[in-house]
């Protein structure tokens, strides 16, 4: 946020990164700026300490970070032929193989569930309910959980039959998108406050996050199932509207 310690001893005030001027910003200026520095502004390179792919991953992230903040806009409802913001991929592993959410382009409408045990069970255990209609308005569902560590005994044995469960570190897929977190009642979630214990996402077929939803924010939002499954169906109605984004920028 451009408000560290040292802020006040820069030549130049730095930059607040969360703000949305960093998408005026091309990828490559960035990659450049974190490779060489910027010497006007006292900022050192990095080149020497990072390899070119840590590079990458910290301009997608400050890129991320950027968007994140933009997305405080969303709500449990998609904006019809309305995508803008690209959904982080990612691949998981699962006790069927790996899962990438790439896997789903063009093919299905995605619901990520973040989620924590054991406050989220009532939730995985209606979307089980409803898998036959979820299932057939085109939408799979992936439940990451959001503290592997916090679940009592085999997490995943507590999660119904339909919803995907993660095994392993899912630790990077939860900081991503917890990016997303921010809402326009609490634009600061991310850096103040305690974290959502439960967050969903639908993820169109053409890798856009299209629509969240935060139970504790927003009810009863996604709790009536069919009010998801019609979102599925107009996702899945919806043809493509821009190219799908690219997963690394460079």
């Amino acid at each position: 946020m451009g408000d560290g310690p040292a802020a006040g001893s820069l030549p130049h005030p730095p930059a607040d990164l969360t703000s949305p001027h960093v998408r005026d910003h091309t990828m490559g200026d960035m990659f450049g700026w974190i490779s060489n520095g910027i010497a006007a502004g006292g900022m050192p390179g990095f080149a020497n300490l990072l390899d070119e792919d840590e590079r990458w991953d910290l301009v997608n992230f400050v890129h991320t970070l950027s968007v994140g903040y933009q997305a405080r806009i969303l709500r449990a409802s998609i904006v019809p032929r309305g995508p803008w913001l690209a959904a982080p991929d990612f691949t998981l592993a699962t006790a069927s193989g790996s899962l990438a959410l790439e896997h789903y382009r063009e093919r299905q409408v995605v619901l990520l569930v973040l989620f924590t045990l054991p406050d989220s069970q009532p939730r995985l255990r209606a979307l089980h309910q409803a898998m036959a209609a979820l299932t057939a308005a085109g939408l799979v569902v992936i439940a990451v959980p959001i503290d592997p560590q916090a679940a009592p005994g085999d997490g995943a044995s507590a999660i119904p039959d339909g919803v995907t469960p993660t095994i392993g570190s899912s630790d990077e897929v939860v900081i991503s998108y917890m990016l997303f977190r921010h809402t326009l009642e609490n634009q600061r979630i991310g850096e103040v406050g305690p974290s959502p214990r439960h967050m969903e996402f639908l993820i169109d077929r053409y890798g856009f996050l299209r629509a969240r939803w935060l139970p504790e924010d927003e009810a009863p939002g996604w709790e009536d199932v069919t009010v998801l499954v019609s979102q599925a169906k107009a996702l899945m109605s919806e043809g493509r509207v821009r190219p799908p984004p690219e997963d690394h920028l460079h």
